[in-house]
This record gives C-alpha cells, structure tokens and sequence, in this order.
C-alpha cells in the first residue's frame, strides 16, 4: 500500500486553519473583548417556604425539590439599569406579580395548586430578588435575538 504524500504547503494550510479558528474564537469569547450591555440581572432566588409549598404537592406533581439541587436554576431577567434603589424597587413592585405567577408557572403550571393570598404579601415569603448590575456579552459574532 502506498503511503499518501503531502506537500509542505498542504500542512501550512492546515495549520493556519487551526490558528484561523483560534483568534476566531478569542475574539469571540476574549473577555478583553467583552461589550457591555445596558441591562442589569434580576435574579429569582427560591426561599424556604417555596420549597415547602412545592413539595407539599409531591403527591400531585410526582416530583420533589432540594433547595441544594434547585438554588442555581433560579428564574433570570434582564432589566432595565436603574438610577436608583428607589426606581428599581418601584420597577421590582409593578413586575412582581408577573415575576411571581411566571416563577411558579416554571414549576407547577395548574394555577389552581399556586399559593392563594394577594401577590405582594404572598410572594416576598416566596421568593427574593437579588439584581446584579454588571452584564458582559462574549459573544460578538451573533447578535442578541427577542
């Protein structure tokens, strides 16, 4: 069987290639590059009584949650950057009622077996909003799509 001879130059091709590909993705995923976005995160981080509450359903839903194995899939947001404490709680209160049903639509989506009780007093025993001011989009290549 006769071995398949390259040329130099086939060799160079493939090389550069591989080094094409590389500063492609540093430039894509180089946080040196990284663009800012102007949004913030709001974060849904799931308190204790949310945790007591969908397990209390388990015989209905078939399913139980650890706070340990849930605490990193909290609902994220992206919101506007705030001014102020006091825009972003004004902004936190118009939405939490959305924020709440969307949070345990994630959950459980018959919206009888919710929590009852007006959403302003129910949800702060059910979830808490952490909002994190810093967003840095990596990747440059593709645009954010809605």
């Amino acid at each position: 069987m006769k071995k398949k001879s390259h040329k130099k130059s086939d060799f160079q091709i493939k090389r550069d290639d591989k080094l094409e590909r590389k500063i492609k993705l540093q430039k894509v995923y180089d946080p040196r590059f990284a663009m800012h976005l102007d949004r913030q995160v709001l974060l849904v981080k799931l308190k204790d009584e949310f945790y007591k509450w969908i397990n209390s359903l388990s015989e209905d839903t078939g399913l139980y949650f650890e706070k340990a194995q849930t605490q990193n899939e909290c609902p994220i947001y992206l919101v506007p950057i705030f001014s102020s404490d006091k825009e972003m709680q004004h902004w936190i209160d118009d939405h939490a009622d959305f924020i709440f049903q969307d949070t345990l639509e994630s959950f459980v989506s018959n919206s009888a077996l919710w929590p009852r009780g007006l959403p302003e007093r129910v949800y702060k025993n059910y979830i808490e909003f952490h909002i994190r001011p810093l967003i840095k989009n990596l990747v440059h290549d593709s645009p954010l799509e809605v």
